[in-house]
Parts: structure tokens; sequence; C-alpha cells
């Protein structure tokens, strides 16, 4: 199996991100994926939560910026805290 590497540039919103997953599923049938965020800009909500899906999934995420890292790491608390909440109910 080979690795392919898709770079992202620009914001990943609206119809990018189903577009983005079609792109993924089609590479995945042959390759690995390694998802290369230096050029990404800006990510909206369903956009981290696509990225961080993919990421659960086993594809690389490399070459985020701070503020994608930050995006990222703080959707993550977020869903951390909304569990650890619901069980002390």
């Amino acid at each position: 199996m080979t690795l392919t590497t898709i770079d992202l540039e620009g914001k990943l919103l609206g119809p990018w991100i189903d577009e983005l997953r079609s792109v993924i599923a089609t590479a995945r049938v042959r390759d690995a994926v390694c998802l290369n965020l230096a050029h990404l800009s800006f990510a909206d909500v369903a956009g981290i939560d696509l990225l961080r899906a993919f990421r659960r999934e086993g594809i690389q995420l490399v070459g985020a910026s701070p503020l994608i890292e930050g995006l990222l790491a703080s959707r993550e608390e977020t869903a951390t805290s909304t569990v650890r909440a619901s069980e002390h109910e």
C-alpha cells in the first residue's frame, strides 16, 4: 500500500466538507492517506469535526497551523468535557 498525501488549502467549510469526504473515500480504497494542513487557513465546526473523525480513523494530519491545532484541541476538549459531565449526572 502506498501513502497518498492530500494538501488542503484555504477554508474547509460548506460544500468543501463533502468534497473532501469524497476525495478521502476514493483515495483510501487503494492507499493510506495523509492530510497536509499547512495551507489550511480556517475550518468551521463541521470541518473540524471531519478532521477529528479522519484522525480517529488513522489518517495522519500534518502541518496544521496553531489556529487549526487550537480548533482541533478545543473541539476535543469540549467533547471530552461533555462526556465527563454526562457521566456524573
